[in-house]
């Protein structure tokens, strides 16, 4: 009985995963009315964080149930499909989750590095090189950062990205400073700058040598 039940649930698993990987290589498409009314949603929410980020308005703890209904995992098909159409809205909206990382906000911080390490665990889906490279000079050096950078660095160097996360990454090492959300210069925590300085390590290719003098060494 249970060889029965295995032979059903993996060819599910299979047709899951062909549908999965149907979606993910399609070319972007216009949202349909759906998508449209998901995509308006979701700038006006990126709107109002917008505000609260810059200090123009105090986040309405009521709102965060709103918001987290916004930012679900993808653990299905019809959600894989809503974060690759409203890609460019989503990645707005989880920028301005990453900045609320004090006090009730940071449920949000938290859901929206969970739904971006999920997104970046699917095979196809490319990070958006917008999206980090806006944390990092956003001064947002965080531990969550940092496991997503260690988590999912092939998927970066896969992308042509690393190096350009390696020179932002030392370049705000070596000036110590960023721009905040305000417009006020701010300067790194010792934690923070740690992280940085961790990070082009992370993309280090560990043996220098050519092919050829790596094969020059191997026993015949």
């Amino acid at each position: 009985m249970a060889k029965q039940k295995t032979a059903q649930v993996e060819p599910l698993e299979k047709r899951q995963e062909l549908n999965l990987e149907a979606i993910l290589n399609q070319p972007l498409i216009e949202p349909d009315f759906y998508h449209q009314g998901l995509a308006v949603r979701l700038k006006e929410v990126d709107k109002y964080l917008k505000k609260v980020v810059r200090g123009q308005e105090v986040l309405n703890v009521r709102e965060i149930p709103k918001i987290l209904d916004l930012l679900p995992l993808p653990t299905n098909l019809r959600l894989f499909a809503s974060y690759k159409i409203c890609r460019d809205e989503y990645r707005n909206l989880m920028y301005r989750c990453f900045c609320l990382n004090t006090g009730p906000a940071m449920v949000l911080m938290r859901q929206a590095y969970a739904v971006w390490d999920k997104l970046l665990s699917l095979p196809k889906f490319e990070p958006s090189a917008t999206l980090i490279l806006n944390v990092l000079s956003g001064g947002l050096i965080t531990p969550e950062l940092k496991k997503i950078i260690c988590r999912h660095k092939q998927k970066f160097v896969d992308c042509g990205l690393d190096g350009i996360i390696k020179t932002t990454a030392q370049h705000l090492l070596n000036d110590g400073v960023y721009m905040d959300r305000k417009g006020q210069v701010k300067r790194f925590e010792p934690q923070q700058r740690d992280i940085l300085a961790q990070i082009p390590g992370f993309f280090e290719i560990r043996d220098l040598r050519t092919l050829e003098e790596i094969a020059e060494d191997t026993p015949e």
